[in-house]
């Protein structure tokens, strides 16, 4: 697949540039925080933490959950969150 066919997939996902970036980062960096993101995308913290909360809304990022550090950044991992109940069939 060249550049152009990936790029006119992306397009279809309804995903802005930097969730887009936020999104492949994290997927190469598990648990990766914003300031990492922001680091690795290119572009502010601001900007990185808007994309994020838009790929958690999307259901395509996660915060991960564990003991929370006061002035530590929130950690994000892509997928979906591990925690939803499972049904038997």
């Amino acid at each position: 697949m060249d550049v152009s066919s990936s790029d006119a997939l992306w397009a279809a996902t309804g995903l802005g540039s930097v969730a887009r970036q936020a999104l492949e980062y994290l997927v190469s960096h598990p648990g990766a925080d914003e300031d990492a993101v922001a680091a690795g995308t290119g572009v502010s913290t601001a900007a990185a933490r808007t994309a994020l909360r838009s790929l958690e809304a999307e259901l395509l990022a996660v915060r991960i959950e564990g003991q929370r550090v006061e002035g530590q950044p929130t950690r994000w991992s892509a997928g979906t969150c591990s925690r939803l109940p499972m049904t038997r069939t």
